[in-house]
């Protein structure tokens, strides 16, 4: 629940806090800064043994203590447990309540089946690959990996790792209570500056500056003993978060839940600390242990009942903020078949892709200002060539009921081969598409229409004006520079395409670089004949190769819900392993230059970083052979061709400023924005559909009056 829904409990208790009599009480900014305190290295100390214990079955956590209620947020999950540790792929590990003593039975979470593993511990961590950091009390430090424990040293009292899979711990001894810091860095051991009593590393990729100062990714954040809270940068600044703690959980997206202090056996509050919007804030929950991973929250209860939530970004209105920057890297695959001659030949073509895509703000388009320019430099490298693709895709937010809509106005795109377009969706006026709606619903779904205007301007200065109307329909004007196909040039020239709703239409085309002349494109007749009318006049006829009843265009949205990151993504499991699938389906019919092309996209949408992967699969169907291939045109009720690309790209690198603060939430973890996926490969799309358009022209610049016989 956000703060701002909390009941009067919560606000009395958040009150309390502020005020610092109860429940999170302020820390003195002018308390001592952290300390070195001498130490030995855990690389000196004999790692106490690692007990082995007998395997137990699953049906040891079919149990579901009792306890408050949390609140609707919150779903039991069976088991006891004293501490929990969340995982990056999104399992849960927990030492049990059992057996008696500090070190406590070891198990894993994961697909709802709960398995033991042999070994006692008394902390455990888990890093980014799944490799699971325990001591127990006697100070030994392990790591359990592939079935086997790994002795990496002793006289440790706590444990966490970090974002690059290293790992700190924190000493056992020393005179006081705040204790030595210790840092493995690929099994080298080395004292940092700090001290404490509990310590927990961040995986949040984000850049923060709060009252107390600056913090950075990949540091650490440090509870002392008297519950003051540090973050310890990677160079070794510290920086003061206000109030005092028993315990931390941070989040991957701007912000840090902490329990109450000083710890009470009965359970403390739960608070969480916004980074980008700094101070605190009550939520509903009482805990002994908590510990998050990216989407969800893990509340350990006073009997030992353990407890989740989803944790989302709220409902911001203004989702992007100028300076994020996604990186994303891939293939993709460019299949040809061409059936028009026996045997079939297929070409293919494999191009890496990587994408780099930043925002900036205060951008114009479309008659829209202020709005987000989210720009993809994109290069694609052949076996025969590398292409450089710069798209810019100008997007905002806006409010909607109780959340909002991410929405685009059109995007720009050009090339290094000298490929320009300029994309304004509506037909007349500006129309926005949506994108995705916020907080993510799982069943979610929407259309767009492919009302818009686009101007291309491709190599040798060729330029088009097509309007696309709601239903599909377009007309579309290309000039021919009078220097493209002949010499001595000729004046310029146009050919116009006209396609109506109900398939029937037109294009206007200089024949052998004369005067235009008009070829006619018939409805379906009673009996599905399709008659294309040449100059002369001459006749082509085929039966009809599109579906019926015709729709021009057709488009659904629709979010799939959690699923699972493909492993073709390559993605790391920083970032996730499951994501909000949001399905993009398109089709579109040209009737004129006998084309079905379908476009299926899916973009894996995680909270924080937003589109942690993008899938597509575009295929064109060709039914008209106007590449001089056969004598004149072709019309075929069978294809004649198929282009199909199938792209993958996942994300590698991400630095993200737009953090919203983060709520529980009685749904599933939101993702809250999207990078320029849909804009960057329309636009190849459109790249091809322009190549289609030359060879018809170039054809009927070839051909003479005829009936299109060459």
């Amino acid at each position: 629940m956000k703060a701002s829904r909390l009941g009067i409990g919560g606000f009395l208790s958040l009150a309390l806090a502020i005020a610092g009599c109860s429940g999170l009480p302020s820390g003195s900014r002018n308390s001592p800064q952290m300390v070195m305190p001498a130490s030995i290295s855990p690389a000196r100390i004999p790692a106490a043994p690692m007990a082995h214990t007998a395997i137990l079955p699953a049906s040891v956590m079919d149990v579901r203590p009792q306890s408050a209620s949390l609140g609707q947020s919150y779903t039991q999950i069976p088991g006891a447990a004293s501490y929990a540790a969340a995982a990056p792929d999104g399992s849960l590990w927990a030492l049990s309540t059992a057996p008696a003593g500090a070190d406590k039975f070891i198990w894993h979470y994961a697909s709802g089946i709960w398995t033991n593993i042999s070994g006692l511990a008394s902390q455990i961590a888990v890093a980014p690959n799944g490799t699971l950091y325990a001591i127990n009390s006697g100070g030994g430090t392990y790591a359990f990996s592939g079935g086997t424990w790994t002795g990496l040293g002793g006289g440790a009292s706590a444990v966490t790792t970090a974002a690059d899979g290293s790992f700190y711990v924190l000493s056992n001894g020393g005179a006081g209570p705040d204790r030595a810091i210790w840092h493995n860095v690929s099994g080298t051991w080395s004292q940092v500056p700090g001290s404490g009593v509990s310590i927990v590393g961040s995986f949040d990729p984000g850049s923060y500056t709060i009252p107390g100062g600056a913090i950075s990714p990949g540091g650490l954040y440090i509870l002392n003993s008297l519950g003051l809270i540090y973050y310890e940068n990677t160079g070794g600044s510290f920086t003061q978060l206000p109030a005092n703690a028993s315990a931390l959980a941070t989040t991957t997206t701007g912000g840090v839940f902490a329990l109450g202090y000083p710890a009470n056996a009965g359970g403390n509050n739960l608070y969480y600390y916004d980074l980008n919007t700094p101070g605190w804030s009550a939520q509903t929950g009482l805990g002994v242990s908590i510990s998050s991973s990216a989407g969800q929250l893990y509340v350990i209860s006073s009997s030992g009942g353990i407890y989740t939530s989803p944790v989302k970004a709220s409902a911001a209105t203004r989702p992007l903020k100028a300076g994020d920057a996604w990186a994303y890297a891939g293939t993709s695959t460019l299949t040809q078949v061409f059936a028009r001659t026996t045997p079939t030949p297929i070409a293919i073509t494999t191009s890496a892709v990587t994408q780099n895509v930043s925002v900036t703000g205060g951008a114009s388009f479309n008659g829209q200002s202020d709005i987000f320019d989210v720009k993809t430099v994109e290069v694609d490298t052949s076996p025969l060539q590398a292409i450089t693709v710069t798209t810019d895709n100008f997007m905002n937010s806006v409010a909607s009921g109780g959340g909002s809509n991410l929405i685009s106005w059109g995007y720009t795109s050009s090339d290094t081969l000298g490929e320009s377009l300029n994309v304004q969706y509506g037909t007349t006026g500006a129309t926005s598409v949506l994108l995705d709606q916020l907080p993510e619903v799982s069943g979610a779904n929407w259309i767009n229409n492919t009302a818009e205007r686009i101007h291309e301007t491709s190599p040798g200065n060729q330029t088009a004006v097509r309007t696309y109307a709601i239903d599909g329909s377009y007309t579309d004007t290309t000039t021919f520079p009078n220097s493209s196909q002949f010499t001595p040039a000729p004046a310029p020239q146009t050919a116009t395409i006209v396609e109506n709703a109900d398939g029937s239409g037109t294009y206007s085309v200089p024949f052998f670089g004369g005067a235009n002349q008009t070829i006619s494109f018939s409805t379906p007749s009673p009996s599905n004949i399709i008659t294309v009318t040449f100059p002369g006049p001459s006749l082509r006829t085929a039966t009809t190769w599109y579906p019926l009843p015709l729709h021009l265009y057709t488009e659904t949205d629709t979010n799939n819900g959690a699923t699972a990151i493909p492993g073709a993504c390559n993605v790391s499991a920083m970032f996730g392993t499951t994501a909000n699938a949001l399905v993009l389906s398109t089709t579109r019919v040209d009737t004129i230059l006998g084309t079905v092309e379908t476009v299926a996209q899916t973009t894996y949408v995680v909270p924080t970083y937003g589109a942690a992967c993008v899938q597509l699969t575009d295929t064109v169907t060709s039914y008209y052979d106007y590449t001089g291939g056969a004598p004149g045109i072709k019309i075929s009720s069978t294809p004649v061709e198929t282009q199909t690309v199938v792209t993958t790209l996942g994300l590698s690198t991400t630095t993200i400023l737009s953090h919203g603060r983060i709520v529980l939430s009685d749904g599933s973890a939101a993702g809250w924005r999207i990078a320029n996926a849909r804009a960057n490969f329309l636009a190849s799309v459109e790249r091809r559909r322009i190549e289609r358009q030359r060879k018809f022209f170039d054809t009927m610049q070839r051909t003479r009056r005829d009936g299109g016989r060459r």
